[in-house]
């Protein structure tokens, strides 16, 4: 046996490995010289195996990898992008160094959620500073156009000045603009000069090509409330001949950024063929692992610029391979970009001076402290503390501005809560991120506050619809409310759930039961313009539940005339809030006022039956549990069942009858056979007496059947 030993040195490694290869020789009479010259070829060989071939893998992976960062729905959180910032430049500075590229991207809704978002429409400082983080392309959300497509192309233009041509690319592919309509004239030509566009095609430094669109989801468009006349196409053939221009134009890549919301992105990656990389957003999901669909990755960072995603993928033969997935928290570990830090400091100060101080406010000022988080939803179709605490707020603004005839009850979306307010000292910032959105007349942000008056029928019917929208799209929808409360069944038809309401007496903690039959009584109303915004929709869409909005004497208010200042305050919902918090007592001598303990949780204004539902399924019958008896005892499936006469007594005498036949030898087998067939014809009717029974139950109790609300259909939408 000859044994050959060499010295290898790993090239990642700082220490020596001793090798042996054995070969077996059946001749011994090898010569010095030959062995070694083996072992000199062999250790060459080696050594350029084990040295050379790891660097040329390496030069190999990196042509075909990459790295995307990801945010979505950062509202106006621009506090969050100096240390963001710094992140970004961390990881592309590392991964420079390993000569990979990176794309940061984001999935839109970047405006509308913080005082910042005051300055939207001055100074656009979001898109001024993601243009400065560098972002290789965002697409618009449905709240970039809350105040409309000309709005919205006015901020682009002010970040194109800020940033002397340079901006954030903005990719929206299914966006339609009118032919007939003028009011989107100012985007279409922001679109014309590819400022906005259907798709981007980018040539990375590895000779990746990656093809960028985004798409608006169908529920996103719908809650783009000031949209008009732009149209987003939702067609799965024209999103897929999107994707499809991509391909013949040769990337290896096609990243859509997405505002539909999770679920949403998954029917779009199960649908359409070619999409790689979906970075989605609008629910302000918190993905911690991409989400795979196909052959589609989903990916989503929460919101407000909480976290930052990290994909590291390989693209091979244009199929991509998840390398490594990271979801960085971006808290007060992460350093911050001073620079970046200095500029928003700045849009601080405007605020402060030209938007606060004649409110006697400042952006940090403390206004009050709470020793309990108030919380904006409830897993359940029930009032939360904090939509307590608004709704409160609204009526006590009122109160203030029309002393002489004190407001009766106020509603409020609970999905225009935009965030919770934790324990401790509660901030102007605080109260404006909370009750962030809209804008009135007077061009202040946030919904400015409305009065007016409704009789107790059109007070169920807006009650009605919230319960119906709570149920069919999401606890967003359900109306807070201070003043009243009242209970509703789930199991009871559509607009007919509410089973009673009570009114608040004024001054006290009693309530009394209203008549929802009355039509004639009128109530004093508080909400914000929103909501009498929309009456006219319901109008339109759901005639029975009609609410004509009046003033004290029953006219009815016509909306084309709301400048009427009897109707319409100076003071928005924000204001109301700080108004009203500033109010609370100071408890313990602290010169701050504090947040009662009755808030600490929900004052239990939005109840569900429980009495009506425990009822109804306690009572209710299993046809299976009816078959199953019946096939033990003649009868017995229809004394389950309620129905033991006439049916049950009649299978007993028929089965009775039965036996006694197989008694007889002469008869025995026409005895069975009868016997047979009457237990087979008696289960059957026990199985439908339990069915009937049920179906009593349900009209008894007003229970819209499962087969009903399958087929049950509402055109109108909206979100709050």
């Amino acid at each position: 046996m000859l044994q050959i030993f060499w010295v290898e040195r790993a090239p990642d490694r700082l220490r020596h490995r001793k090798r042996k290869i054995n070969f077996k020789t059946a001749d011994s009479t090898y010569k010095l010289g030959a062995t070694f010259l083996v072992q000199f070829f062999l250790a060459i060989l080696c050594i350029a195996v084990l040295i050379l071939s790891p660097v040329s893998s390496k030069v190999a992976l990196a042509k075909y990898n990459l790295t995307i960062l990801h945010t979505n729905d950062l509202h106006s959180h621009l506090d969050a992008l100096p240390r963001l910032s710094a992140a970004v430049e961390e990881i592309k500075k590392a991964k420079t160094a390993q000569n990979e590229p990176v794309l940061l991207l984001d999935s839109g809704d970047f405006i509308i959620g913080t005082l910042y978002h005051l300055l939207t429409t001055t100074y656009s400082p979001e898109l001024t500073l993601m243009s400065s983080i560098g972002y290789d392309a965002t697409t618009l959300g449905n709240h970039e156009f809350d105040w409309g497509p000309d709005n919205l192309a006015n901020i682009i233009n002010i970040a194109i000045e800020n940033k002397d041509g340079e901006i954030v690319p903005i990719v929206a592919s299914n966006m339609e603009f009118s032919f007939f309509h003028a009011g989107d004239d100012e985007l279409k030509k922001l679109y014309d000069a590819g400022i906005i566009r259907p798709y981007i095609i980018k040539t990375l430094t590895n000779g990746l090509k990656v093809g960028i669109i985004g798409l608006l989801g169908r529920k996103a468009a719908q809650e783009a409330m000031g949209k008009y006349p732009l149209r987003f196409i939702h067609n799965r053939d024209f999103i897929q001949q999107v994707v499809g221009k991509l391909k013949n134009k040769g990337v290896d890549l096609v990243i859509c950024l997405s505002h539909s919301g999770f679920e949403e992105d998954k029917k779009l990656a199960r649908l359409i063929e070619g999409i790689d990389i979906i970075v989605g957003g609008h629910c302000h999901s918190v993905l911690f692992e991409p989400v795979q669909v196909g052959s589609t990755f989903i990916l989503q960072a929460g919101s407000y610029g909480n976290y930052l995603g990290k994909l590291e993928v390989s693209i091979k033969e244009k199929k991509t391979y998840v390398r490594n997935y990271q979801l960085l928290a971006i808290d007060s570990i992460v350093s911050e970009d001073k620079a970046m830090k200095k500029v928003v400091r700045n849009y601080r100060d405007i605020i402060d001076k030209e938007i606060l101080a004649p409110f006697g406010l400042s952006f940090n000022e403390t206004l009050a402290k709470a020793d309990f988080d108030l919380v904006k939803e409830s897993e359940y179709i029930t009032g939360t503390n904090l939509g307590d605490l608004v709704t409160d707020a609204l009526r006590f603004a009122i109160d203030a501005i029309q002393p002489e005839d004190f407001v009766n009850f106020t509603f409020y979306p609970a999905g225009f809560l935009r965030g919770n307010i934790d324990a401790g000292e509660i901030t102007t910032s605080d109260v404006f991120r909370v009750v962030s959105l809209g804008t009135g007349p007077e061009e202040i942000g946030g919904y400015p506050l409305v009065s007016f008056y409704l009789t107790p029928r059109e007070i169920k019917n807006i009650l009605e619809l919230s319960i119906f929208l709570a149920l069919t799209r999401g606890t967003e929808y359900l109306l807070q409310v201070s003043g009243m409360r009242f209970w509703y069944n789930p199991l009871r038809p559509n607009f007919r759930k509410i089973t009673r309401i009570e009114k608040l007496l004024p001054g006290k903690e009693e309530y009394i039961l209203l008549d929802t039959s009355d039509t004639r009584s009128l109530y004093k109303v508080g909400a914000n313009l929103f909501l009498l915004n929309i009456s006219s929709y319901i109008k339109k869409y759901l005639p029975a539940l009609a609410i004509t909005p009046k003033d004290k004497d029953g006219n009815a208010i016509f909306l084309p005339g709301i400048e009427n200042k009897s109707h319409i305050f100076a003071g928005t919902e924000w204001q109301a809030l700080i108004n009203y918090i500033s109010h609370f007592p100071d408890l313990d001598e602290d010169l701050i006022p504090d947040v009662p303990l009755s808030y600490a949780k929900a004052k239990e204004r939005i109840n569900l039956d429980s009495d009506d539902i425990l009822t109804y399924y306690n009572k209710r019958k299993s046809p299976l549990i009816g078959v199953g008896a019946a096939l033990i005892f003649p009868s017995l499936g229809h004394a389950y069942s309620n129905n033991w006469y006439p049916n049950g007594f009649v299978f007993l005498l028929m089965q009775l009858a039965s036996a006694l036949l197989a008694s007889g030898e002469s008869t025995r087998e026409a005895g069975i056979f009868l016997l047979a067939s009457f237990k087979l014809m008696e289960c059957k009717d026990a199985y439908d007496s339990a069915l009937e029974y049920n179906r009593r139950l349900d009209r008894a109790l007003e229970v819209i059947s499962a087969s009903n609300s399958a087929k049950a259909g509402f055109a109108f939408t909206y979100r709050f």
